[in-house]
């Protein structure tokens, strides 16, 4: 990763937000972190993790692993997509922080994108409960008992553990899990697209700015996945749900009646657009029908955030 340079004021108020993750791993973490490393060897099939992470995470603070395999997948957009061809030669600092507000800055020559790794894990707990719980009943449970937590954890200022799992990987088949990962690939690399949608257009304001970066981050999305028309039906689920999560997460994070109403339209608003664009992907009758139960739970997020609202009245 580029160095950053200390003159700069932004970069001490941005690194200043990575003080809570700055503690090492102890030999109890980096033993358990083995025995759950070798377990996703074996749901994913293949050898993601090897000796030589583990000689690595020994010696670095606990967010650094996280920060190298964001700041990969940032590379490879810059390469992959060639809408960000304008943007690519600037100096990109991924820095990961312990918010749920996910934001980027520049000063002209240098990027900043903060990666929020708790709203990377509310949107990881959210995945997980789509692929393991028993019915739609327990999935709305899951969605209520992850806000809660949240709320707690950023507005109630409360010592919860948001890292903990409501899954454990035990419960997982390969392929189950191996959906889990693709779909947060496929979040990830729009999150971060989007992120970059706003630095191509920096002149763009309020939810058109928002807008304008979805669609770029759509873009990305799909050239990022070499225009496979095999991860088309993947991409649908994957954006749709990651709207639903985030709609939820906002409007159980805004502070009264009024704020969650507006949340959700704006939402509402952004969602409205991407399934527009969405609609015009080519899919099969088959692939219609999978699309269409994950909708199902898009719409079971959608109820979750009215009776949020209805609540704050």
């Amino acid at each position: 990763m580029i160095e950053v340079p200390d003159s700069d004021p932004i970069v001490e108020i941005l690194y200043g937000e990575k003080k809570i993750l700055n503690s090492k791993y102890t030999k109890d973490q980096i033993d358990a972190e083995k025995v759950q490393a070798q377990k996703i060897n074996e749901l994913m099939e293949r050898e993601v993790f090897d000796y030589r992470f583990f000689e690595d995470i020994q010696n670095f603070p606990h967010y650094r692993p996280i920060e190298r395999a964001y700041t990969c997948i940032l590379n490879c957009i810059l390469e992959r997509v060639d809408c960000f061809k304008d943007i690519k030669s600037m100096n990109y600092h991924l820095i990961v922080t312990g918010g749920v507000d996910l934001r980027s800055d520049s000063n002209g020559k240098d990027v900043f994108i903060l990666l929020e790794w708790p709203l990377i894990k509310y949107i990881d707990l959210i995945n997980t409960s789509i692929l393991c719980a028993k019915d739609f009943n327990e999935y709305y449970i899951d969605c209520k008992a992850i806000l809660s937590t949240y709320k707690e954890k950023f507005i109630d200022r409360k010592d919860c553990d948001i890292f903990s799992a409501i899954y454990d990987r035990e419960q997982f088949t390969p392929v189950q899990y191996q959906i889990m990962q693709l779909f947060q690939q496929i979040q990830s690399i729009f999150i971060i697209s989007h992120e970059l949608g706003h630095i191509l257009n920096p002149n763009d304001m309020g939810i058109s700015a928002e807008i304008s970066a979805d669609l770029t981050a759509l873009k990305a999305v799909k050239e990022y996945m070499h225009n496979n028309k095999k991860m088309t039906a993947w991409i649908i689920i994957a954006i749709m749900l990651l709207y639903s999560y985030l709609t939820l997460l906002d409007v159980g994070m805004a502070e009264n009646y009024e704020n969650k109403v507006i949340c959700r339209e704006n939402w509402l608003n952004r969602y409205d657009m991407m399934l527009d664009q969405l609609q015009e992907l080519p899919i099969s009758i088959d692939e219609q029908e999978l699309i269409t139960g994950y909708d199902t739970l898009c719409t079971l997020i959608d109820k979750l955030c009215l009776e949020i609202i209805e609540d704050s009245d």
